[in-house]
């Protein structure tokens, strides 16, 4: 990994590049995909979106690397706005729910620390909204089962439901 040196006061820390960040974030499980899926739009075009069970944990824009937007606990993000100068406003997410974080001044401890926290929330948050492995409920489709071509499956359902013959 290359790093930059920051020095902030008579502390110096290492600072990580946008291929550094973008390889941490696909190091943190096999389920993390990377999109830019924002390419139709003039002014998002370059935001690399990373995701954990198709939902965003962190992005940043790749043109203008200045802030990182990281999901975290609505708990945490005071104490960590007032201990970390690094830590501000989301780009384009609720406050309440997301933290910018400045790649050019925050430690890269911290950076990883809290992209890993951010990759946790929602990997547990979607896990739990996976389906079981039971089979979903199979609607019949026209033509089958009985059902004419002019009749829809939820014609019959309907039907069998108010227990009534057609």
């Amino acid at each position: 990994m290359t790093f930059r040196a920051i020095t902030k006061g008579k502390k110096e820390y290492k600072a990580m590049n946008i291929e550094d960040y973008r390889e941490y974030c696909l190091s943190l499980g096999e389920d993390v995909e990377e999109k830019l899926p924002f390419t139709a739009f003039r002014y998002a075009s370059g935001v690399l979106v990373f995701y954990v069970h198709g939902h965003m944990f962190s992005f940043f824009d790749c043109d203008h690397f200045s802030v990182i937007t990281l999901k975290c606990q609505p708990e945490r993000i005071e104490d960590l706005k007032a201990q970390h100068d690094c830590i501000g406003k989301p780009f384009n997410e609720s406050p309440k729910y997301w933290i910018g974080v400045n790649p050019d001044t925050a430690p890269d401890e911290l950076l990883k620390q809290l992209t890993r926290n951010s990759y946790e929330i929602v990997k547990a948050k979607y896990k739990r909204r996976a389906p079981s492995n039971s089979s979903p409920l199979q609607l019949p489709q026209r033509g089958e089962r009985g059902l004419t071509p002019g009749q829809s499956s939820r014609f019959k359902i309907y039907k069998l439901e108010n227990k009534q013959e057609w």
